[in-house]
This record gives structure tokens, C-alpha cells and sequence, in this order.
């Protein structure tokens, strides 16, 4: 029996590229009069722990073979020499790292005219962009730069998204109460729900809000980003394109979004935003606020107890169970300022941490065990 070689998901990835690759410069009549190919020795697809970047890419967002083939084409133009030679022939101009919908419905098995609809997830998604104002089928047609760099194996936020979020990562240390309303709420974010439900964090706990949709995306094996009102796009256009960007990273890092509104009422820009976002969301806030989107109400208090989700008329979500109790002041001080300084206090001891291993910290034993729920996100 064959021992199985020891390779990174990267390695078998672009092994797998590389075949995929071949078989499309196999479709061009150029291809026939080359010198045959020798075998390119990549790994057998078994030996990928988790499903090449391509499949899981044309999983997420359900396409056809058609469809894959498309994004497959038009990235081997980016990547594949050779590939980008036999098209750049085949379209009778100079290179340009880019394909049409016409060669593409010449050269590619299963063609379908419906793939290159507004709604289809080519375009829907911006898996590939095309300039429309030159025709549909003869319009140079590229890959998204953000679809490019997931299909040759790196998984980033997209760089047009990064200006306006923050990343959170899961909590250093987090209330007990809070951590049980985590794991109670996580029912939010179950797969396969057609609109998932916006669940609303309200109360004057911002921090508290912070803690339980951080652990909430950790336990669901997900990444979270932190978007404030203030930063909300103004325009309907701007909203439009954050609306589609954000919908396909959700998908692809995978992620939720969590916006916060502090003390503010809702802007029209950001009610617009969390009325039609289709991803998993959560909207934090002090004060209730009514959507015409089905919602999930908790709301967080440091000085009283929190109750539990109140969903709304429109609501189509269960009730959930909430068991808090009340943390009362301090000499006064409140319980939000006693968590701020606390945090500080644990990191200036963290900074001073001697070597050996003389340190000892539960705080730290409980970050790891939360740590390791988290699964890293495709390579």
C-alpha cells in the first residue's frame, strides 16, 4: 500500500489547479497540435484533508459545472500561461487576462445561457465582473481579484471591506452569564436557513454585547467583524455594493457581522443596510429599535439581569431561555467600568509575565480551551 505523502492543503490545492488547468488547454484546438504534456504528478485529490479551494468555492455558492468551469477559466488566463496563450489565439486578439461568454459557451462542456444572468452567481456574487456596455457574450469577462486569490488557496477579508470593519477576535476573559446566553442564542446561526434572523443586542453593556457575538461566531466555527453605524456607507450605491461584497465574504471566510449603533437611533443608510443584508447579522444597540426584518431581541444589562429573546411580529424564530443573574456596583463604580479596568489590569500583567513556567493564569487556560473550538478558516 502507497504511503500517503506528507503535503500542505496549499500543495495538493495548487496540484489540483495545475490538472484542472489541463484539461481546459485540452478543450482548445491549439492543444492538439503541442507537443504532448508530460504527467504533472500532482496528488490524488484524496489526499486533501478539506475539498480543493475551486469545489468548495462552487459549493458555497452553488454552481453548475458550467459556472466552475467559467471561474476556472477565466482564472487559468491569470495563472496558466500556456491556458492564457490558447485563449488569446482562440479570440484572435493579444493577451489581456481575460475570456469572453462566447468562448466560453464554445469551448466548455454543459454550456448554459442562464449562467450569465443578473441573478445567477456569477454576477450576483461578483465571482466574475463583465464589462456590459461592449455586448454580453463578446465583453472581456475577468475573475474578481477576491475570487482569484480564494481559488489559488488564500482566504482573506476583501481588501475594498477592510476600511470599514474591525476584526474581534474571541474574548480574553468573558462573564459567566454571558458565556450561557452565547451558547444558548447560538441557534441563530444554524446553515441552511433560507433568511436567517437578525438577532438584536440591546441594553447599556456595549462590551457585554462584544463578549457574546464574539463567542457566539467561535462556537459556530466562524470569523467576526465589527462594523460601526458611523462607518455605515452613506449612499444607496455604496450600500448596494457593501451589501454584495459582504454577502459573499460571510460565505467565503466564513464570517458574521456584527453593527453597532451605541446610543444612536438607526441612520437611513443603516436601517437600509440591516433591513436587506441577506447574511447572518447581529445589530447591537442601548435602545430597542423596530425592523421590518424578522428579529431575535436579548438585551444586556451590567446591573440587572438579562432577558431573554423577545422576537418580533415578524419573527418566525423560537424564544430562547436566558438564566442571568444581577452584578451589582462596587464602591460605586459600575460594572461596565469595573470590566475595562479589569481588562487592563490583566494585560499589563501579561506584559510582565516572567519566563518559566513559574506563570500560572486561568484567565489564560480558559482563552485556550475557547481557542481551540475555533476552526481556522479554508487555508
Amino acid at each position: 500500500m502507497n504511503k500517503r505523502p506528507h503535503i500542505s492543503w496549499s500543495e495538493a490545492n495548487q496540484a489540483h489547479l495545475a490538472r484542472e488547468f489541463a484539461r481546459l488547454r485540452a478543450r482548445f484546438p491549439s492543444a492538439h497540435e503541442a507537443e504532448p504534456e508530460e504527467p504533472d504528478g500532482g496528488f490524488p485529490r484524496e489526499y486533501l484533508d478539506s475539498p480543493p479551494a475551486i469545489e468548495r468555492l462552487a459549493s458555497l455558492f452553488g454552481l453548475s459545472p458550467f459556472e466552475r468551469d467559467v471561474v476556472l477559466l477565466a482564472a487559468g488566463v491569470e495563472l496558466d500561461s500556456e491556458l492564457a496563450a490558447f485563449t488569446s489565439e482562440a479570440l484572435g486578439r493579444e493577451r489581456s487576462g481575460a475570456i469572453t461568454f462566447s468562448l466560453a459557451l464554445a469551448t466548455l462542456s454543459d454550456p448554459h445561457w442562464s449562467a450569465l444572468a443578473p441573478n445567477a452567481p456569477l454576477r450576483r456574487f461578483h465571482l466574475v465582473e463583465i464589462e456590459t456596455e461592449r455586448g454580453l457574450t463578446t465583453a472581456p469577462l475577468r475573475i474578481d481579484e477576491r475570487i482569484l486569490h480564494y481559488v489559488a488557496g488564500v482566504n482573506v477579508l476583501d481588501p475594498r471591506l477592510e476600511v470599514l470593519l474591525q476584526f474581534k477576535g474571541h474574548p480574553h476573559w468573558i462573564a459567566d452569564r454571558h458565556r450561557t446566553l452565547a451558547l444558548e442564542t447560538i441557534a441563530a446561526f444554524e446553515p441552511g436557513l433560507e433568511q436567517p434572523p437578525l438577532l438584536h443586542l440591546c441594553g447599556d453593556d456595549p462590551l457585554g454585547q462584544e463578549d457574546i457575538a464574539s463567542l457566539m461566531a467561535v462556537n459556530a466555527a466562524r470569523q467576526l467583524y465589527l462594523l460601526r453605524a458611523e462607518n455605515v456607507p452613506a449612499s444607496a450605491a455604496e450600500i448596494d455594493q457593501f451589501i454584495a461584497l459582504w454577502s459573499r465574504e460571510s460565505l467565503l471566510l466564513p464570517a458574521v457581522l456584527l453593527v453597532q449603533c451605541g446610543s444612536s437611533a438607526l441612520s437611513v443608510s443603516t436601517r437600509r443596510l440591516v433591513e436587506r443584508l441577506p447574511a447572518q447579522l447581529i445589530l447591537a444597540s442601548r435602545d430597542p429599535l423596530r425592523l421590518d426584518r424578522s428579529t431575535a431581541c436579548l438585551t444586556i444589562s451590567p446591573n440587572s439581569s438579562a432577558s431573554a429573546p423577545k422576537p418580533s411580529r415578524r419573527s418566525v424564530q423560537p424564544s430562547y431561555r436566558a438564566t442571568a443573574q444581577p452584578i451589582p456596583t462596587v464602591f460605586g463604580i459600575s460594572a461596565v467600568r469595573l470590566r475595562v479596568r479589569a481588562l487592563k489590569i490583566w494585560r499589563n500583567a501579561s506584559s510582565l509575565r516572567p519566563p518559566g513556567p513559574t506563570w500560572s493564569c486561568p484567565t489564560r487556560k480558559r482563552r485556550s480551551s475557547i481557542s481551540s473550538l475555533r476552526r481556522p478558516a479554508i487555508a
